[in-house]
């Protein structure tokens, strides 16, 4: 075909694109040298002798080069923007490679079967390398997830689907009179059609306050609203009549504050019915990820309900959760057993306490107490003018009795006048004798836990002062040893790398030996130091009680601030003296802690060690904080240890609770109320090894025989009308989960190569979960045995 052009060659990608660079990204702030920035900002600005007759837009240059000067010193830049893949990694770049060679030897002429073997073997590696790395991507992002989240939107991008771009819509500004409206063109324009559409049209003081403080109200945005629980005025039967600077307040039966919708009588059914609806059309992202091979796990699937479906329930759920009537809560409650169900796979007609025990989830009343403690906690360690914890601590005598209350009292009388004995409230706050709320469920909830009559330890709120005068520099953290350990090394070989690593520090006027102690991590903390004065040849100990509810990072930071204060503590001649400290301590995670910086410390604790650590700096003093493994035979730390079980066993009533400590009580509080129903409802509570590692077909079958309610046996086809009669299909015995597991006759050969004789339910599903899935599939009850179709009529 004769022409006069050169062919044109055209690329069709057959997988994403490689990562490609866009220059260089911003200025990470994070990863910068603060007091390098500052030294070398100092040097420039000290070369500026005499700044004679320069203007005042000079002298702006002037500094604005310095400052620029000494940030591309000291500031490092970030990775810049990318366009690849989110999910793309050095794997999928190798198994593409891989594959692309051996579709060329494929391609060639003279290939070989051999050749097309490995290229079949190369594409189905590539297509697990990139399933892999979906599933591990997804993973990663689901556990950042947010009620805010488009989890459609990363649906489609592991799809390889994107979204259309949107029409641009023009900005419309209002015409003269009998005009049409037209597009907005200029500035002008487009800030008064903005102005038009969201500011108020006209303001107007309303009374001497307002006019003191120059408060413009916009009567657009004000509502009114009528709260009542009498029926004859609610739902808008009675409208108030306000006026505003002359202007009547428009009536509004439901607004919205802070995103959740109020209504007269203050049921919260309204918000709750539109919370309802957001978490059934989100649920269909589960359902779509059950149906991929990369997020189709068990594990991946309720890690997405928590981060994407429950957060919208989570926001606001401290009040409407524990305020809303049960009925109108088993609202949420029944859109949540729909996703554990679509976790699960169970069928419905499994008991919901089951279901949402299979699912590992707590129900949304016990979310709700949860929520409601934790935020108890947050608002009483506020300042003591917040006008939210003088509304916490207020005493309030009650006016609404509880109905559910009521309730359950009449059935415990009943019960006792019959002699029976009376039953378990039908909820936790059933037990609370006035209409729960946010205020009295925490209280409650902290009495539950112990931690109310305790004193607290107020939260420490961030720095406002610029990075680089929060480190008065001194001080260095050592969070490594020289040679590499491990927790299962034996002692000797950790205490040589401790050793090794104290060796290579410069000699120190005062060595500190810290340790904390907390009974299971979590109460009855101690703190103990042994501090060393090695140019005074003397020894000090330092015991202190770390508090009734602590944690081990709390123990040991609170033997660091003990010890430290010590030192801090002493004469001024003698601190003078004091060139070099060294804090030896095995608390990894409270040098990590502290090493992000004092402006960053959110622990009251934490910012005291960092305020000691400065005081220290500030004498001239040079402190390393080394990390030492524990429990290595190295003499101090064992002291150290000894001291701290010797304060963890004295009087912890004078050491405050801090807030993450009262939060983690109040947790494990609400767990154990979680796990009492689990263990009352579920038939196998205890989980069954290697569940979360099986294929969606797997899982979801041990689901349903762990809840006993399965569609491979004939009991639940008979519960649910799909079969005549429970007969077992292959012994005629009536049928169920146990029977199918353990007693039929007809797979004793089975069961017998897979748990030996007679086993026990708790035996078969405590054991492997893909022995359990195998003998299904040996046995061939993967499929439900329904009854045979009637014969057709003659």
């Amino acid at each position: 075909m004769g022409s006069d052009h050169l062919p044109i060659t055209t690329s069709i990608p057959v997988a994403p694109p490689k990562p490609q660079r866009r220059g260089r990204g911003r200025l990470s702030l994070r990863k910068a040298d603060w007091q390098e920035y500052r030294r070398t900002f100092d040097g420039i600005t000290g070369r500026w002798y005499d700044h004679g007759d320069l203007t005042a837009s000079e002298l702006d240059k002037r500094l604005t080069a310095a400052i620029t000067r000494a940030a591309r010193r000291t500031i490092p830049h970030g990775n810049g923007g990318r366009t690849r893949e989110p999910f793309w990694s050095e794997a999928c770049d190798e198994a593409i490679a891989i594959r692309k060679e051996a579709r060329a030897k494929v391609a060639a002429p003279n290939h070989t079967a051999e050749d097309v073997r490995d290229y079949q073997q190369a594409r189905k590696n590539a297509d697990t390398v990139l399933r892999e790395e979906k599933t591990s991507f997804l993973r990663k992002r689901i556990a950042e997830l947010g009620p805010n989240t488009d989890l459609w939107s990363l649906i489609r991008t592991l799809d390889g689907r994107k979204p259309p771009a949107k029409p641009a819509e023009p900005l419309n500004r209002a015409g003269p009179p009998g005009r049409p409206a037209r597009p907005a063109v200029t500035d002008r324009e487009k800030a008064n059609a903005l102005c038009q559409a969201y500011a108020a049209p006209c303001l107007d003081a309303v009374d001497t306050w307002l006019r003191r403080w120059k408060v413009m109200p916009s009567v657009t945005k004000c509502t009114a609203t009528l709260f009542t629980l009498d029926p004859r005025e609610s739902g808008g039967k009675v409208k108030p009549h306000l006026t505003l600077r002359g202007e009547e307040l428009p009536y509004s039966r439901n607004p919205t504050f802070l995103g959740i919708k109020f209504d007269p009588q203050l049921t919260f059914a309204d918000h709750i019915d539109d919370l309802k609806a957001k978490m059934s059309r989100r649920r269909r992202c589960l359902q779509a990820l059950a149906g991929k091979t990369w997020g189709s796990h068990r594990r991946t699937i309720r890690a997405a309900y928590i981060g994407y479906i429950r957060a919208l329930f989570d926001y606001g759920a401290a009040v409407f959760g524990t305020y809303a009537a049960p009925s109108v809560r088993g609202r949420l409650e029944a859109e949540q057993n729909k996703c554990a169900r679509v976790i699960t796979g169970c069928l419905r007609a499994t008991r919901k306490d089951a279901l949402l025990a299979e699912a590992g989830l707590p129900t949304l009343s016990l979310r709700a107490l949860q929520l409601a403690g934790t935020e108890y906690q947050r608002v009483i360690r506020l300042p003591p003018s917040d006008p939210g914890k003088s509304l916490f601590r207020k005493e309030v005598q009650p006016r609404l009795q509880h109905r559910a209350y009521k309730a359950w009292q009449r059935t415990c009388n009943d019960a006792t006048a019959a002699g029976r004995p009376p039953p378990k409230p039908p909820d936790e706050t059933a037990a609370l004798p006035h209409r729960p709320c946010l205020r009295r469920v925490g209280k409650w909830l902290a009495e539950e836990a112990g931690i109310e009559e305790l004193p607290v330890e107020p939260m420490a709120f961030y720095s406002c002062d610029p990075p680089w005068l929060g480190h008065r520099g001194g001080t260095t953290f050592r969070v490594d040893l020289p040679v590499a350990t491990r927790r299962s090394d034996p002692p000797a070989v950790r205490r040589e790398a401790a050793l090794r690593a104290i060796a290579e520090l410069p000699q120190p006027d005062i060595t500190i030996w810290s340790d904390g102690s907390a009974r299971g991590g979590m109460e009855q903390g101690g703190a103990g130091a042994l501090i060393q004065f090695h140019h005074l040849n003397k020894e000090e100990t330092v015991r202190a009680p770390a508090g009734a509810v602590c944690s081990s990072l709390r123990a040991e930071l609170t033997a660091m601030r003990e010890a430290l204060a010590a030192v801090a503590g002493l004469e001024e001649g003698e601190l003078a003296s004091i060139k070099s400290v060294r804090l030896l301590t095995d608390s990894r995670s409270g040098l990590q802690l502290l090493g992000r910086g004092p402006a960053s410390q959110t622990m009251a604790l934490a910012a005291e060690v960092w305020r000691l650590l400065n005081t220290l700096a500030e004498n001239g003093t040079e402190t390393v904080l080394q990390w030492v493994p524990g429990h290595a035979g190295l003499d101090g730390n064992e002291t150290a240890d000894r001291l701290a079980g010797e304060a963890a066993a004295g009087d912890q009533d004078s050491a405050p609770i801090d807030l993450s400590s009262a939060r983690a009580a109040v947790t494990r509080h609400v767990r154990e109320l979680s796990r009492r129903r689990t263990t009352a409802a579920h038939p196998h509570p205890d989980p069954t090894p290697g569940h979360d590692s099986l294929a969606r077909w797997g899982s979801v079958t041990l689901s349903q025989l762990r809840t006993g309610t399965s569609p491979l046996t004939r009991d639940t086809l008979y519960k649910i009308g799909l079969a005549a009669n429970d007969e077992c299909p292959a012994c005629g015995e009536p049928d169920s989960v146990t029977h199918l597991l353990t007693d039929c006759p007809a797979y004793e050969a089975a069961r017998r190569r897979r748990w030996g004789v007679d086993p026990r339910l708790v035996d078969v599903l405590g054991g492997p979960a893909a022995r359990v899935v195998d003998f299904i599939e040996g046995v061939g009850r993967t499929e439900p045995p329904l009854d045979p179709p009637a014969p057709p009529p003659p």
